[in-house]
């Protein structure tokens, strides 16, 4: 944490930014099995903004020129459709649905 800052400038993304930055810069990940964190499924990175698309290119672009093009090609043919499929669902099953259908890890 010390040696990369938190960019506070980033009000939805900051997490991603500090990830980023730790893993450009050679930071080794380990998977620990242990729940560190718990957190809502409805918070405001759980719905599609431009405020959101805007930070995660901002972040990408430092790293890769090409990041907002490729990130706007998933935006439009994956992230869209999941969201508009999802709001298909019934407002007290979608939590379940996310986590029966998120990405499994292992």
């Amino acid at each position: 944490m010390r040696s990369y800052r938190y960019d506070t400038s980033f009000k939805i993304a900051g997490d991603t930014d500090f990830f980023a930055k730790a893993y450009n810069n050679g930071v080794i990940f380990y998977h620990i099995p242990l729940v560190v964190s718990s957190f809502s499924l409805q918070g405001v990175s759980s719905h599609l903004s431009w405020q959101m698309f805007k930070e995660d290119c901002q972040i990408g672009y430092k790293y890769n020129r090409f990041f907002p093009i490729m990130h706007s090609l998933k935006y439009l043919f994956w992230i869209i459709p999941r969201v508009c499929i999802r709001e298909l669902i019934p407002a007290r099953f979608r939590s379940q649905a996310r986590i029966l259908l998120g990405k499994k890890t292992s």
